[in-house]
């Protein structure tokens, strides 16, 4: 299987002659193996994925024929942190604890790395904690692809997550938008705060800027 060096990265690549696309994701073997039946899906209709993650998967990647390229944050400098998973089961700050203490600070290692296993890809798709995705994107011009894996993630006021005791979502579900449309609306509010590394790295790189937020 042919190797290319690209900035200090090698990038093992598929058999096919078809589309280079580049997946990226991040988190745990449930944020993985989606994109993995993605690229063999696209590698058996003759195109080139690669999947773009932690090196923490890379020998389970490349054992099944896949591209790979390596891109932080670590997964295996945050799970010797003894504390680190305790912090995010926390109940009131778990969430806050994944974006501030495990994305944002690796956010401009995460932009290097994925600009690297960019290029010259056709297509990039993008798992919805892979934040610097969107920046190499817009950046580099590649038409990207945003995925969700997590209904949770799509902040539906008409169909909100069901969330809590059966009883209480039961009855919150039947109140319907005009009640759920203000209750994403404070939710996304509260949530801006998580994103200024993101704002800031996006003007960095020379992008406009953008009241969206990538959460």
């Amino acid at each position: 299987m042919p190797v290319r060096q690209i900035d200090g990265y090698q990038l093992t690549h598929g058999r096919g002659r078809g589309a280079r696309i580049v997946l990226t994701t991040f988190g745990s073997l449930g944020d993985l193996h989606p994109y993995v039946a993605i690229a063999l899906g696209l590698q058996a209709r003759g195109h080139d994925p690669v999947i773009a993650t932690s090196d923490l998967y890379q020998s389970r990647v490349q054992a099944l024929g896949l591209g790979f390229c390596p891109v932080r944050p670590d997964r295996v400098e945050q799970l010797g942190d003894p504390g680190m998973m305790e912090r995010m089961r926390e109940t009131k700050r778990g969430p806050d604890q994944v974006f501030r203490d495990m994305f944002m600070p690796s956010l401009r290692e995460s932009y290097l790395d994925t600009l690297a296993a960019a290029r010259g890809a056709d297509l990039l798709i993008s798992h919805t904690l892979a934040f610097a995705t969107r920046l190499v994107a817009e950046r580099t011009g590649i038409p990207w692809v945003s995925s969700v894996l997590q209904p949770l993630a799509l902040f539906s006021a008409y169909d909100p997550p069901a969330v809590g005791p059966a009883a209480l979502v039961s009855s919150l579900l039947a109140l319907g938008p005009a009640v759920h449309r203000p209750l994403v609306r404070g939710a996304k509010w509260s949530l801006r705060g998580w994103s200024e590394p993101w704002h800031e790295l996006r003007a960095e790189v020379g992008l406009p800027p953008t009241d969206q937020n990538p959460i």
